[in-house]
């Protein structure tokens, strides 16, 4: 088996995980029917990005570092009609419960909230979870606050966060769609050349019930794994 040079542009699967899903080779060790790894690398960054916006959240690590959300703004609505005596302001939020724009979360840095209307010199209060402030949910990039005198005053960009984000290792499940979205690429490719050179209806055949596999097995995955986008309530 020819070597495969490493890929690290790839964030899901690399080039030889794909070619082992499919006992395929490169072009270098058969020039006839083998793939050249730079075509499945610029194939696969776009699955990739694909998945990562259909899903709302990034499936890998970052190589190790992860990503970093900073100074993420969010907004506050207003205070109901009836507001507990013991807060006071009826310019506090009624919003209590936030969500990052990224997920998952691996570290909340900083989660602060504006305790003065926008239009007045901001005053920025750490919250903490150290402190029975804010809660976090760290799969759903929730994060609620529990210590009611603690709202933020209501208006736009009133609650700012920093934060990492992503894996700690690609899933299991995550890779598998990844590589089969890639090969339903090439699939669709191989199904367009047949049509075009009249190729006999048996390879046509055959193709096209691999294609229906793969897909069936992509709609299966992404199912279980679909990540609808939230934004705080």
């Amino acid at each position: 088996m020819a070597a495969v040079p490493t890929t690290p542009s790839l964030k899901l699967f690399t080039v030889q995980e794909f070619l082992d899903s499919y006992s395929l080779v490169t072009y270098d060790a058969d020039p006839e029917n083998g793939l050249k790894p730079a075509i499945v690398v610029r194939v696969g960054q776009t699955v990739e990005r694909h998945i990562e916006q259909i899903t709302n959240r990034k499936w890998d690590n970052n190589n190790g570092s992860y990503y970093t959300a900073t100074n993420e703004y969010h907004n506050a609505d207003g205070a109901p009609a009836v507001w507990p005596e013991s807060i006071g302001s009826a310019n506090l939020s009624s919003t209590t419960i936030y969500y990052a724009k990224n997920t998952p979360i691996k570290t909340l840095t900083t989660f602060q909230i504006n305790s003065v209307a926008p239009n007045a010199t901001a005053s920025w209060t750490t919250l903490t979870e150290d402190d029975n402030e804010i809660r976090l949910k760290e799969s759903l990039g929730r994060v609620e606050i529990v210590d009611s005198s603690k709202y933020p005053a209501a208006g736009k960009d009133q609650v700012r966060m920093t934060y990492t984000y992503g894996e700690d290792s690609v899933p299991d499940d995550i890779k598998r769609l990844a590589i089969l979205m890639t090969a339903k690429a090439f699939s669709g490719q191989m199904l367009q050349r047949l049509n075009i050179d009249s190729t006999e209806a048996s390879g046509l055949g055959t193709v096209m019930m691999i294609y229906r596999g793969i897909d069936d097995e992509i709609k299966l995955i992404l199912e279980n794994r679909r990540f609808s986008e939230v934004r705080g309530i």
